[in-house]
């Protein structure tokens, strides 16, 4: 009777091994199938040579919001194109000028994400894709665009003193109809009051547009167009002190 019951003990342990290292090899599978992200933002008194932090500056925010767009990334023209969006990311700044956030949302790795810092009055930023360890990163005005690597990749985010300058900010948004269904060939025509230069976007199949590099506090007129929509608000006017994200228009009637 002892030997058959240790025999059964024996039995027990050597199922319970099998199972667990069945499901640990499932769960391995998938952590390296999927892909989170961790914003990482420094505030420097300084910066130094290739973009190092220097000191802790004597005030900074409390806290720094980044847009998350999912698109796809053309390596060779360096064009980012948005297919969706996911939701903004707050980093709360400790009292040591720093803070890091791991966002809730996971993605399927290779997915290509754009993260853009919504740069603090007074502050300038710097993107620094050197830091990631999984995937690729490309820095792109005050965004990280990365492509996911499995497991947990870091976006790093520093600022130094100084404000946004001269053609370093853009303008984003969706346009949609009445149930929010992006709308694609919607016409965006963007004119710069001090100058007249005149820029068009176009929305992509999901109804995301995009302008990019644009002058700090100039004044810009934004009309929208598009052969079967009307919209109640076809025109804004604008004034970007910062890039400027969900500057969405909706549709609320088809033409006749």
């Amino acid at each position: 009777m002892k030997t058959t019951s240790n025999f059964n003990i024996l039995k027990g342990t050597i199922l319970s091994i099998l199972l667990l290292a069945i499901f640990g090899a499932a769960a391995n599978v998938s952590a390296q199938a999927t892909s989170r992200i961790t914003v990482t933002k420094d505030f420097c008194a300084s910066i130094g040579m290739q973009n190092t932090c220097n000191g802790i500056p004597a005030s900074f925010p409390g806290s720094v919001t980044f847009t998350v767009q999912i698109g796809t990334y053309d390596t060779v023209s360096g064009m980012f194109t948005p297919v969706s969006a996911s939701p903004d990311v707050v980093v709360a700044i400790a009292q040591n000028a720093n803070g890091s956030t791991t966002t809730g949302d996971i993605f399927p790795t290779g997915t290509y994400v754009r993260v853009c810092e919504i740069v603090p009055n007074t502050w300038q930023s710097i993107p620094r894709p050197e830091s990631s360890t999984n995937g690729q990163q490309f820095a792109l005005n005050n965004c990280l665009i990365a492509e996911l690597g499995p497991g947990n990749n870091s976006l790093k985010f520093i600022n130094g003193p100084g404000g946004p300058t001269a053609a370093d900010v853009s303008i984003t948004g969706r346009v949609v109809d009445a149930n929010g269904v992006g709308i694609a060939s919607a016409r965006l025509t963007l004119v710069n009051g001090g100058t007249g230069e005149t820029r068009i976007a176009i929305t992509n199949p999901m109804g995301y547009y995009e302008f990019v590099d644009l002058e700090v506090g100039q004044l810009y007129l934004l009309n929208i167009s598009h052969k079967r929509y009307r919209f109640p608000e076809s025109q804004r006017v604008v004034s970007p002190a910062d890039s400027m994200t969900d500057v969405d228009f909706v549709a609320m009637q088809t033409k006749r």
